[in-house]
């Protein structure tokens, strides 16, 4: 049988321990007065009988004197008693209160110095039981935060590495003269467009660690959207080769205006799109605009490869791309869908994705309307 523990509230066991206090302060009033009635009838017992004056009033001084020594000791009896109770009720407050705290103070300084799993275990007072709780939830926070670091650092590592690689190759042969003018001037090509690759890279991720730390600067504006990604979609048409995928736009010219960043949602139609065209070897993309009572919905369909059930959880994730995605496009960083949910929820948005291997991707943001 589980014995079920009564955890009291710390005002709750203050207030009993005053209770208690006051009961023991009672207890020294009963016991002073006690002793004080035993000690004077026991000593009033042994007193001659008192003389009668000439007025006729009994009258002992010894009676007198007895009494006031009495009450004296009583009274001294009484405070030596009080003194101890509250001395001892202190000693015992201070290493409950203590003892939940050292607890505290423990696994903090355990984290502070590195360990990561250190969390302050339950604790038997409610509201310290609580300030643990919120510790260990800032730790938690604290512990995502530096695997995320450490992780970005791997990957950012990896990522760079393949390119730094072929860029010094390339430039040692350049170095000992073993191409010629025709093949370095090729070379120059190929290494000018690793280190607009990198910087971009650099750029995203810059962009990413301030969105994560709340710092990107936002201009949040009334935007007229289907202007906007009719520009987007023109530009992107003008780049691609429309004779392997075609790209269509669905959008009425009675769209509501948005509450969002300009620029920011052009990045976020650029990334969908651009994404959606890199991943269809043939076939279409279509991008569609609709919207309800609260949002304007954006959505990116194409017909290209599509991702699997076990993979779509983890199109999000930093630097990640699927096995077929690798394949098909080697040159991707795998953080562009990233960033995208990320300026989309800067601007209390959301974004979904749904998919099929084989069959197509379609992704849909929504931002909120300037009015409804």
């Amino acid at each position: 049988m589980v014995r079920r523990k009564i955890h009291l509230s710390l005002s709750l066991r203050l207030f009993l321990v005053n209770l208690l206090a006051l009961a023991l302060g009672v207890s020294a009033i009963g016991i002073a007065y006690a002793y004080r009635s035993y000690k004077f009838s026991d000593g009033f017992s042994k007193i001659p009988q008192p003389r009668v004056p000439e007025d006729g009033q009994p009258y002992n001084q010894e009676v007198i004197d007895l009494f006031h020594k009495v009450n004296a000791e009583g009274i001294a009896l009484a405070l030596l008693f009080s003194l101890l109770s509250a001395a001892g009720l202190s000693v015992l407050l201070t290493y409950v209160l203590t003892k939940p705290l050292k607890k505290i103070e423990r696994a903090a300084k355990r984290f502070s110095e590195g360990d990561m799993e250190s969390r302050v275990p339950p604790l038997a007072i409610p509201e310290l039981h609580q300030l643990g709780l919120t510790l260990n939830s800032v730790a938690n926070r604290l512990q995502g935060v530096e695997e995320r670091r450490q992780g970005m650092i791997s990957e950012v590592s990896h990522e760079m590495s393949t390119p730094l690689m072929i860029m010094t190759g390339y430039l040692e042969m350049i170095a000992e003269g073993r191409l010629s003018f025709e093949e370095v001037v090729e070379t120059a090509q190929l290494l000018l467009t690793d280190a607009e690759r990198m910087q971009r890279l650099l750029s995203d991720l810059r962009m990413l660690a301030r969105i994560e730390l709340g710092s990107l600067p936002l201009n949040l504006q009334v935007v007229q959207p289907q202007p906007l990604i009719t520009e987007v979609i023109r530009s992107l048409t003008i780049q691609e080769r429309q004779e392997v995928c075609r790209l269509t736009l669905d959008c009425s010219e009675l769209v509501p205006p948005i509450f969002a960043d300009p620029d920011r949602t052009r990045q976020i139609l650029v990334n969908l799109v651009t994404n959606a065209l890199n991943y269809t070897v043939e076939g279409s993309v279509t991008v569609s605009v609709s919207y309800d009572s609260k949002y304007l919905w954006v959505s990116v369909t194409d017909t290209g490869i599509g991702i699997s059930a076990e993979d779509l959880p983890r199109v999000f994730d930093r630097f990640w791309r699927s096995e077929r995605s690798r394949e098909l496009r080697q040159e991707g960083s795998g953080i562009g869908l990233a960033l995208t949910k990320r300026i989309v929820e800067a601007q209390s948005g959301r974004i979904e994705v749904e998919s099929e291997l084989g069959q197509g991707t379609t992704f849909r943001v929504c931002l909120p309307l300037a009015e409804y």
